[in-house]
């Protein structure tokens, strides 16, 4: 008899699984006609080159205490349940540069999980990123994209819920989630985002905005349920999109979208290139930990029949998108029309009935290829039907260590006319061995320091409230660090002769709502800060609204530094990313087999 534990990455569930004794199988392997080649063969790309990210989980820094969820106690049991503060507070930077810097040329998939505990402020600043995607963005959704802190459908008036999103606007749930996700469509500045638009007969400038909408209003905005198609010749990325909002039971509520991936002008004698985003996140009973039935979504995925039918319509219609060289999309496997189905979970944790759809539709056309997330590993899986054997691509996450985002297209092989997938991984390992000068190899934290990348780990207690002081005043250190280590232009120590009023935070201690005009002067109003008292929630307010005017005062700079091409101060940023989150997945302060050069305690 063999015990199985599962601690599930972005839940709070331990599910012991008992598997009967006897030899186990091997894994797997891929059937003699797939090839793992060695290099890049000679070919032809037949699909754009396009990025793949997943699980950058943005997380509210500025809510209230959630108890039992989030306690230095229960993190030593799940090891996800709090990440280092400062990899919640600088973890972003990582998606912003690649995003700005590594994919600006390309259209990006995104797999899921943009949000943590699942708020409309996480969303919107997420959505904020990716509006440096100039090729546009696309999403399926995760567990944490609708659900509270990833698991659990929750009324959007419920107390621990609201904690958590304090400061950073509403509970997301599934239906609210669904809209805002349009509301980002809409905005984008893409010929599919003006033609969605138009669809939903929303003016131009309710478009600018509607993504900062109140929740409220996007419901008065955005139907319950839509069908769109792209229409005209020009082949787009964005190609169809069906949703539909179920207003009393949200859980049971999906969008599907259908991309087209084929490289404009495309050869006609080419198959075309097609992908599907499944929602593997719609659920038939709401998902709960402490409830019967027990299906928590950080546990399993599923995709309701609604759902399988538009994936079924879109597969096997007789109708083709426009375009001569798509013509070939309605007569599926026997034309060699190849599609690729992407979805946040895994698939083999998507429930039983949502497994044997999404065969039906791989079995009846040419979807060799099956793209997922939510693991935050990263790894290729094999699947086995019958006698035929196909390649899951499981994406590990953009926040949590190795920090890996990945590119793909498809191609075809001069020699014998195979098809082959092209997918490199890029990790930030690599970009820290690239971007660490001797210089900036000072800016590591140590155990010793204040603002330790593991600060909470040390401390013992079960208190939401006394773990979530020792996180703010590790970001208040933070702060002290980047004024000390990037100062900023022209005011470190003397007051600044014209301080910007809208970034400068204010003297809570002043008569007059002084504002600081140094890094000086801020430093103290910093140190002042930690020095509350622990045991007082008044105290871990006062602090909280000083990291939200921090935050303000951070961002001015951080937009100053891009526009400047400044890289000391984006540097620094970057790599305590890459730092916290390297040691939040070790759970030390130690090296990883990556690392090259150790330096050795002086005599």
């Amino acid at each position: 008899m063999k015990n199985i534990v599962h601690v599930f990455r972005n839940g709070f569930v331990l599910l012991v699984l008992i598997s009967a004794t006897g030899c186990t199988s091997p894994s797997p392997s891929l059937q003699a006609d797939w090839g793992i080649l060695v290099g890049e063969p000679r070919g032809t790309l037949l699909s754009d080159n396009i990025a793949l990210i997943a699980d950058n989980q943005l997380h509210n820094i500025y809510s209230d205490p959630v108890k039992m969820y989030r306690t230095a106690n229960t993190d030593k049991l799940i090891s996800t349940s709090i990440r280092s503060a400062l990899l919640d507070f600088y973890g972003q930077d990582v998606l912003r540069y690649v995003v700005s810097e590594e994919l600006v040329d390309l259209p990006i998939i995104h797999l899921g999980d943009a949000c943590d505990f699942s708020c409309t402020g996480e969303f919107t600043k997420f959505c904020r990123i990716m509006e440096n995607a100039s090729r546009g963005w696309v999403m399926a959704p995760g567990n944490h994209d609708g659900y509270f802190f990833g698991n659990e459908h929750r009324g959007k008036t419920n107390s621990t819920w609201m904690d958590a999103c304090r400061n950073a606007g509403d509970p997301l749930t599934k239906d609210r989630f669904i809209r805002y996700y349009l509301a980002a469509l809409i905005g984008q500045k893409t010929p599919e985002a003006t033609m969605l638009r138009e669809y939903m007969q929303i003016s131009e400038s309710d478009a600018e905005d509607l993504v900062y909408m109140s929740s409220e209003k996007l419901r008065d905005l955005i139907p319950d349920t839509g069908d769109w198609l792209k229409t005209g010749e020009e082949a787009t990325f964005l190609h169809a999109v069906a949703w539909d909002i179920d207003r009393k039971k949200p859980w049971k509520s999906y969008i599907v979208q259908r991309l087209v991936l084929d490289k404009p002008n495309s050869s006609p004698a080419d198959p075309s290139i097609g992908g599907i985003l499944v929602d593997t996140c719609q659920y038939r009973y709401a998902p709960k930990i402490f409830t019967f039935p027990f299906q928590p979504a950080g546990q399993n995925g599923q995709v309701l029949r609604n759902q399988l039918d538009v994936i079924r319509k879109w597969v096997t219609q007789s109708q083709s998108p426009p375009g001569d060289h798509h013509s070939k999309l309605k007569r599926g496997k026997q034309s060699g029309n190849l599609w690729i189905l992407m979805g946040h979970h895994p698939f083999d944790s998507i429930l039983r009935s949502g497994r044997k759809g999404l065969e039906n539709n791989r079995e009846s056309s040419w979807m060799p290829l099956y793209f997922s997330a939510h693991t935050h590993d990263g790894n290729f899986i094999i699947h086995e039907t019958g006698e035929d054997s196909w390649l899951e691509l499981n994406v590990g996450s953009i926040l949590d260590w190795p920090l890996e985002y990945r590119t793909f297209a498809i191609g075809r092989r001069d020699e014998g006319g195979g098809i082959y997938l092209r997918s490199p991984r890029f990790s930030a390992q690599e970009e820290l061995t690239a971007r660490v000068s001797e210089k900036e190899e000072k800016w590591q934290v140590t155990q010793d320091d204040d603002d330790y990348y593991l600060c909470h780990a040390h401390v013992d207690t079960f208190s939401a409230e006394e773990t979530e002081v020792v996180l703010k005043n590790a970001l208040l250190a933070t702060h002290l660090r980047m004024l000390k280590e990037v100062p900023t232009k022209g005011c470190p120590t003397e007051p600044c002769a014209r301080p910007d009023d809208d970034a400068w935070p204010i003297d809570p201690r002043s008569e007059d709502n002084h504002r600081v005009a140094s890094d000086g002067e801020l430093a103290e109003l910093i140190e002042a800060a930690r020095a509350g008292k622990h045991d007082a929630l008044d105290e871990f307010h006062e602090k909280v609204d000083l990291l939200l005017a921090l935050e303000t005062f951070e961002n001015s700079r951080l937009q100053k530094a891009w526009e400047e091409d400044s890289d000391d101060y984006r540097n620094f940023r970057f790599v305590q990313a890459i730092w916290a989150s390297k040691y939040d997945a070790a759970r030390a302060r130690r090296p990883w087999q990556d690392d090259w050069f150790i330096a050795l305690p002086k005599e």
